[in-house]
């Protein structure tokens, strides 16, 4: 019995440093990858904002910044593509639907849109503007409920008065 138990543990261990070996791993293929000027490819990119996106917060800031500068440097498709799908994406810490339709904007403007990115720009954009929508019209109805709820409870208030005041008017037997 004991004798599996410590064949676990190493195994353990053994699968614990595979782990961690390839933890360590990670930020030097993303700095390679990130480094070298690969076209921009779709699928690529939503692999790589992935991978960013489940990073512990101190490494997605890093991530994150230094993906802006090399945008704000260069222009290229692919940064600007991670950084919209960063800001889009529901485990980023860097969400921002008005950052990501700024960016999605500026693509379909660019000089030379290619039109499979293109096609991917405007359904993106797309279902953010309906997002904006359902998010607005959500609200406007949350709104609307406060303000029914507090008229029911006024009315619910008057009730009570009303009741009070027959209570008092009947004639005590």
């Amino acid at each position: 019995m004991i004798r599996y138990l410590k064949g676990g543990a190493v195994l353990l261990l053994f699968g614990l440093g595979l782990l961690l070996s390839g933890c360590a791993g990670l930020t030097n293929w993303m700095d390679s990858t990130w480094s070298t000027n690969i076209g921009c490819n779709a699928s690529q990119v939503v692999t790589d904002s992935r991978q960013i996106a489940i990073l512990p917060e101190a490494e997605q800031r890093r991530q994150v910044r230094r993906l802006q500068a090399a945008y704000d440097k260069s222009g290229r498709d692919r940064d600007r593509f991670l950084l919209v799908c960063l800001a889009v994406h529901s485990k980023s810490r860097y969400q921002n639907h008005e950052r990501a339709l700024q960016l999605l904007q500026g693509y379909r403007r660019s000089a030379e849109p290619r039109e499979d990115l293109l096609a991917l720009a405007e359904l993106l954009e797309t279902l953010l503007l309906q997002q904006q929508q359902v998010e607005h019209d959500l609200a406007a109805e949350l709104e609307r409920s406060d303000s029914l709820a507090n008229k029911l409870k006024a009315l619910e208030d008057i009730e009570k008065i009303i009741q009070e005041r027959e209570k008092k008017a009947r004639p005590s037997p």
